[in-house]
């Protein structure tokens, strides 16, 4: 047969294929066509023809998709591999990867009923049937209990939902910046005349040595390094003391080689000490994303004893405070990479020398320019990937993308690392004042995991858009990083062998996990949505369920902040809560309601919940109430005497799944408690708006349109 000849066979076969006659499908899953590529003479009668194939999906999600084709007939032969796809969503066409290659004897007509094909996949529906017939994710429906228990109405219920987010949510204006009165108390602009005042020392038992010179009337440091792992300091002990207790912001001018910025481990932080030589440390940050062989400002803005610093002696005395420098860690950093260190300009000044955004006491959202906004940890002046990725998702819920836009403009903007050894991850901590610089560029991973679910409810609520607006898109790149990235000085997100989430990626912290990091829910709904490791996900999420079990307490059902992969309550040098019931463990009620209502109506999260429900109805018969921070065994932190917003929402969120009378006691705490003001808003605000919705009905699932 001529080529013409079967050319025009082929077009009668697409035609069969387009009306859908002859074409095999497999659970709604169709070949619709194949289109001649390219064509060569095998041999004396045979002929090759490569084809495209594609195909049609018109049942739920698929992923791992498989296509092969066999011939009956000896005239008809099958060459190519195995055609494939990653995912092919519902209701989609796509191109398969891979080619039909077949070689066929000219002399024998073709017969597309020779053709078999086989299909293969991993359903989406095979793990959502795996989820309880019942939940939230099958039904669609959602309990208000405020009104359910007669606790309030659903107007009263949706009024008060309403006047929360507006109170939390409500934008505050970037400020223009007005007229600062600087107060002056040191400038350092000439070293030429006090460079004298100014020493460097190796710390940490480091060996190398620092020589300083004035160049060009700056400071210029040449350090001589030994090891990857060398720290020293460059300080100034020479200026009379300052009282900080007021607040005071200091600026300097720092220049560093490319060749730093590119290796990216290299950390700086401010050095502060008082009259007796007593440290404190603030803005621990890689050098990561800094401009190379140019000066950039580091400013540190209204430092006070109520800012957070990476540490602080105990006898540090604010009110004295007479020496001030930086402190550079090799972090890793190959001594091979050399160069100079400039410093410039150094002003310690009584007020802030950048504008900060006005606060009116009650919300937790900043302006930043005209089209972002940031989330405020008000009590430490900074910028949390938590509080951001928290923003995103109560935005989601309240149907509100012209705020979820800002913040995920923002984050993509200030908070993702764009090289260093966390490229690709969002830095957990940043100056709440312009320009936004990070103080801690490694990620915290429950910012992560409440990212990537807030842009997959953005895309199946609202459909993404182009660029970073592609929410879907940006959603799979974080899961897809949680799993495989790493570097030489940082570990996997998601532990390759117990298969949970770790508390922090850096190597220089034992690895261990958080028990309110855990997400079955989420990573249920990642195995249905995402475009990979949809089995993984599902793993991850059994995982979780399981280690609930061994993290919580067999008597309270209290968990500690951070325990081991096995559930150990895990003791740690820079957070002496860490293995006690505080502030990370309130949200431990919340996952396990919300794997519950969502995803499994878990028996054994039911009973984890009834463990703490007992445990604070016995605390509140024996003491009058229940207080925010425990000892696992129940037995109370001295000192402690309040009951924390936090702590009162995540209970109520938990008490929705038990059948305990004293459940509804637990959700009118919350019914009572009014959303908080002042310092303290930011980390109980969000609790008590993330449960105010769960209890309210409204924190639901959004699946893709």
């Amino acid at each position: 047969m001529s080529m013409r000849s079967f050319q025009r066979l082929l077009s009668m076969f697409f035609l069969t294929v387009f009306v859908g006659a002859g074409f095999p499908s497999l659970a709604d899953i169709n070949i619709e066509s194949i289109t001649l590529t390219d064509k060569y003479r095998a041999g004396r009668h045979q002929f090759t023809y490569v084809f495209d194939v594609t195909v049609n999906n018109t049942s739920d999600n698929v992923n791992n998709l498989v296509v092969t084709a066999e011939s009956a007939v000896s005239s008809t032969v099958i060459n190519s591999t195995a055609m494939h796809l990653t995912h092919l969503g519902a209701n989609e066409s796509a191109l398969l990867e891979g080619q039909l290659v077949i070689t066929q004897d000219r002399r024998v007509p073709f017969n597309q009923s020779a053709l078999s094909w086989s299909i293969d996949y991993e359903d989406d529906n095979a793990i959502a049937n795996t989820f309880s017939p019942n939940a939230a994710y099958h039904t669609g429906e959602y309990t208000n209990f405020f009104s359910a228990l007669g606790i309030a109405s659903e107007e009263e219920v949706t009024a008060k939902l309403q006047a929360t987010y507006a109170q939390l949510f409500e934008l505050m204006p970037e400020n223009d910046g007005g007229e600062n009165q600087v107060t002056k108390i040191l400038k350092s602009d000439s070293f030429d005349t006090n460079i004298a005042n100014w020493v460097a020392t190796p710390d940490n038992g480091s060996e190398l040595s620092i020589a300083l010179k004035h160049e060009s009337q700056a400071l210029v440091v040449s350090p001589s390094w030994q090891t990857t792992g060398d720290v020293f300091s460059v300080k100034n002990q020479q200026f009379m003391n300052v009282d900080f207790r007021d607040g005071v912001t200091i600026s300097m001018d720092v220049k560093l080689p490319e060749t730093y910025i590119i290796d990216g481990n290299l950390i700086t932080q401010l050095i502060l000490e008082d009259e007796n030589f007593q440290p404190a440390f603030l803005g621990y940050t890689r050098v990561t994303g800094r401009p190379a062989d140019t000066f950039f400002t580091l400013t540190f803005n209204n430092i006070n004893p109520d800012t957070a610093f990476g540490y602080i002696s105990d006898s540090f005395d604010f009110s004295s405070v007479r020496g001030l420098g930086l402190q550079f860690i090799a972090g890793s950093k190959p001594v091979d990479i050399v160069g100079d260190i400039v410093i410039d300009n150094v002003v310690v000044s009584t007020a802030s020398v950048d504008a900060s955004p006005e606060d009116n006491g009650k919300s937790l959202l900043f302006g930043a320019g005209d089209d972002m906004a940031f989330i405020k940890a008000i009590d430490s002046n900074d910028i949390r990937s938590e509080g951001m990725s928290y923003g995103m998702f109560i935005a989601v819920m309240m149907n509100d993308q012209a705020t979820f836009n800002k913040l995920w403009k923002f984050t993509k903007t200030h908070i993702q690392n764009t090289s260093g050894p966390h490229q690709g991850f969002f830095a957990w901590q940043l100056s709440a004042d312009a320009p936004y610089l990070p103080i801690a560029t490694n990620p915290a991973p429950d910012g992560e995991e409440y990212f990537a679910m807030a842009l997959f409810l953005a895309n199946n609520r609202w459909g993404s858009d182009e660029g970073i607006f592609n929410y879907n898109e940006e959603a799979n790149q974080i899961l897809h990083d949680m799993i495989f990235t790493r570097s030489p000085t940082t570990r996997h997100m998601m532990h390759p062998d117990f298969k949970q989430v770790e508390f922090v990626t850096t190597l220089n912290v034992d690895s261990f996990t958080d028990p309110s990091y855990h997400l079955p829910a989420f990573y249920e709904l990642w195995a249905v949505w995402a475009n990979e490791n949809n089995t993984y996900w599902h793993d991850v999420a059994k995982i979780s369920r399981q280690y609930f079990t061994k993290a919580s307490h067999p008597s309270t059902g209290l968990f500690s902040d951070y325990a081991s992969h096995e559930g150990v309550p895990q003791v740690t040098s820079f957070n002496g809560n860490s293995h006690i019931s505080a502030w990370d463990s309130f949200r431990v009620m919340g996952n396990l309601a919300m794997d519950y209502y969502w995803i499994s109506e878990s028996e054994t999260l039911k009973e984890l919940v009834e463990r703490q429900v007992a445990f604070f109805e016995n605390e509140v018969t024996t003491y009058g109430d229940f207080i925010a921070l425990y000892n696992v065994d129940g037995s109370r932190v001295p000192g402690i005497n309040y009951r924390s917003h936090g702590r009162t929402a995540m209970n109520a969120f938990g008490a929705t799944v038990s059948n305990s009378p004293f459940a509804k006691e637990m959700i009118t705490y919350l019914w009572q408690q009014d959303a908080p003001t002042g310092k303290y808003r930011y980390y109980d605000g969000m609790l008590h708006m993330l449960s105010l919705l769960h209890v309210s009905g409204e924190y639901k699932i959004y699946h893709p349109q």
